[in-house]
């Protein structure tokens, strides 16, 4: 049976991808406050706290008990892994070496966040977007992938625009979303019409190629600021 997203897979992605997936290098991280948001299991709040970051979780998976979200996050990974086993032709193989090197780096991100959720449950935040419970700028920097853009066939254009302006709202700094194609493989169509809207808001937005690649052609990511 083919694998299929009918839900939002609670993923676990690594350190070293979230440098590469939003171009960031571990020496900038230094006494930042960074918004992870949806987070899911990644490991990327416990390693950047070693680089001295403040990174804040928030997702809507932290609503369920510890156990329950353990075991959720690794049977998504799972759930995942069998959709690139069934369609390797939709990835580039640079990044990862084979489906069994996916997995495997996917197990030990996991390892590492469940031992940081359980030391530090302070940084992780229950929230749903398109509504956070942060003040005004309260984040230099925010980042967001595998969410906007990647689950376009439910989420509306709405919901997209509440969204990257509720993750504008709270960052003074840049948001940083990841990548611009949906599951489909195909490229978000209503990008420039969110871009216009914004503007309107007065927070201007760039598209960036990123040197990441796993999904074919998911190589871009959406900056967002403030006009100051």
């Amino acid at each position: 049976m083919a694998t299929e997203f009918t839900d939002y897979l609670v993923t676990c992605r690594s350190f070293a991808e979230y440098l590469a997936m939003f171009a960031l290098d571990e020496r900038q991280l230094a006494g930042m406050a960074i918004l992870d948001c949806p987070a899911g299991a990644a490991s990327f709040a416990a390693d950047a706290g070693r680089w001295g970051a403040k990174v804040i979780c928030a997702d809507t998976a932290y609503s369920l008990q510890r156990s329950e979200l353990f075991t959720v996050s690794a049977a998504d990974s799972a759930k995942g892994n069998a959709y690139i086993v069934e369609n390797p032709g939709n990835f580039t193989w640079s990044w990862f070496e084979s489906p069994v090197d996916h997995m495997a780096r996917r197990t030990s991100a996991h390892e590492t966040f469940r031992t940081h959720f359980a030391a530090a449950e302070g940084s992780y935040v229950c929230a749903r977007l398109p509504h956070l419970p942060f003040a005004d700028g309260t984040f230099g920097l925010t980042l967001s992938s595998h969410f906007l853009f990647t689950y376009a066939d439910r989420l509306d254009e709405d919901f997209h625009y509440e969204t990257l302006a509720e993750l504008a709202r709270v960052t003074s700094g840049d948001v940083r979303i990841f990548p611009l194609l949906s599951f489909e493989m195909a490229r978000y169509p209503y990008l420039n019409d969110l871009r216009t809207r914004l503007d309107g808001l007065g927070i201007s937005s760039e598209v960036r190629q990123v040197d990441y690649e796993f999904q074919q052609g998911a190589d871009e990511m959406l900056v967002l600021s403030r006009y100051h």
